[in-house]
């Protein structure tokens, strides 16, 4: 996937000052043919809207008669607290947040069509 935290400094001209980030946050600077690529070819958007609707990295799991919510982090399993059951983990962020740079950016929207498949799938995501 294109959320990973990646070196871009190659894609970008040199006038830019951009050295790391996330590659979506970079959408506006990067060459239209990448831009397509990740849009269109690789269905980005399509990609990352199951993983809003049923992360990997979260699970419950049952404990003699209580159910135990927990989530992915520095490679191991950890319960979630109660109070913290709504708070978003690292990697539920960087799914929104590269979501909503494929799908607020203008340029972005104008590149990606939507037909009626996409339309319903993303709407998913904010019916949740």
């Amino acid at each position: 996937m294109f959320i990973c935290y990646v070196t871009i400094s190659s894609l970008l001209t040199d006038d830019c000052e951009l050295s790391k980030g996330y590659l979506t946050d970079y959408m506006v600077s990067l060459p239209l043919c990448v831009m397509g690529r990740i849009l269109c070819t690789n269905e980005e958007i399509m990609t990352l809207v199951p993983l809003v609707d049923s992360p990997p990295w979260k699970r419950k799991r049952k404990v003699g008669d209580k159910v135990v919510g927990e989530k992915f982090a520095d490679g191991r399993w950890i319960p979630i607290p109660p109070d913290e059951k709504l708070k978003l983990t690292k990697l539920d962020a960087q799914v929104w947040l590269a979501l909503y740079n494929l799908m607020v950016e203008p340029k972005c929207r104008a590149k990606y069509r939507y037909d009626d498949f996409r339309k319903e799938t993303v709407q998913k995501v904010f019916a949740i």
